[in-house]
């Protein structure tokens, strides 16, 4: 997996924060930047793998460091930022990858949730958002430059079977960066959205995945990469005319009804499948 390459892309002798940048995504969006030349700052609660994924950008002869914090928590916010400070380069990209998966895992349909579930993952996905990008415009205002990337979902955008707090969280983040976009861009800062599609974590297993899979235009399961070059694209100056915009990264789950799950126009049999697969634009990266 290749740096990202091109006149207008260095982020040399500036500071990334990714926040949720101990999972995967988070770590795969960590490691692009820095070979972007970014001095990466790894948000994270859990110190024990986000401390890893910075050891590992060392390693690969970047600049990486990890601080605790808690995003949802107004005092750890400021506290990680004033650290940030101290590291000395000017902080020009914020992404907002960190958001409580596993409470996820646990919702329930409307009538059931519990007020606890709902609070917690408005307070990690949504406030903690909104606390990071306060922090980080405070600073990009003084420099007049700046590009935020919020990660926001696929779910953002329609109903689920079970998923209530999480969707409307994502919905929300989407809307914080419309308004930050509006109420900064003359202050040079940029804010814009990525929503992932089925990014299938460890341990999901192959039928949940191909479950997932069959409703997708492009016949493959997204992985980590597919996002960290979207969030590379909006970070840089590749991307300097685009503000206020959400890029969904799906596989093409939202661009059709239903009833693709079926086939489509083209038959789901084996040839067919192994075009979808094996066609080279549409290959992991």
């Amino acid at each position: 997996m290749g740096a990202l390459t091109g006149p207008g892309r260095s982020l040399a002798g500036t500071a990334a924060v990714v926040t949720g940048g101990a999972g995967l995504i988070g770590a795969s969006i960590a490691n692009l930047l820095a070979r972007q030349g970014a001095q990466i700052v790894i948000v994270d609660t859990d110190q024990t793998v986000a401390q890893q994924v910075a050891a590992g950008i060392v390693a690969d002869g970047g600049d990486a460091v990890s601080l605790e914090a808690d995003i949802g928590d107004e005092a750890d916010v400021t506290d990680a930022f004033a650290a940030i400070d101290e590291l000395g380069a000017p902080l020009h990209v914020l992404v907002n990858c960190a958001a409580p998966i596993a409470l996820a895992l646990q919702e329930t349909p409307v009538a059931e949730i519990t007020v606890s579930t709902w609070d917690e993952m408005i307070r990690v996905a949504l406030r903690g958002t909104m606390l990071c990008c306060r922090s980080a415009l405070q600073r990009m205002v003084d420099n007049r430059c700046g590009a935020i990337v919020n990660i926001s979902s696929v779910h953002a955008h329609a109903g689920d079977v079970a998923l209530v707090a999480y969707p409307v969280a994502k919905a929300g983040i989407v809307t914080l960066s419309r308004s930050i976009a509006t109420q900064y861009g003359r202050a040079g800062i940029r804010c814009n959205v990525v929503s992932p599609g089925t990014i299938p974590p460890e341990g999901m297993t192959e039928h949940d995945i191909e479950r997932r899979v069959r409703h997708q235009a492009i016949g493959r399961a997204g992985v980590p990469n597919d996002i960290a070059q979207a969030v590379a694209y909006l970070a840089t100056d590749a991307s300097s005319f685009v503000t206020g915009q959400e890029l969904i990264v799906d596989g093409g789950v939202l661009c059709h009804l239903p009833s693709f799950a079926t086939g489509g126009h083209v038959q789901r049999d084996a040839r067919t499948a192994d075009t979808a697969v094996s066609c080279p634009l549409s290959r992991p990266r």
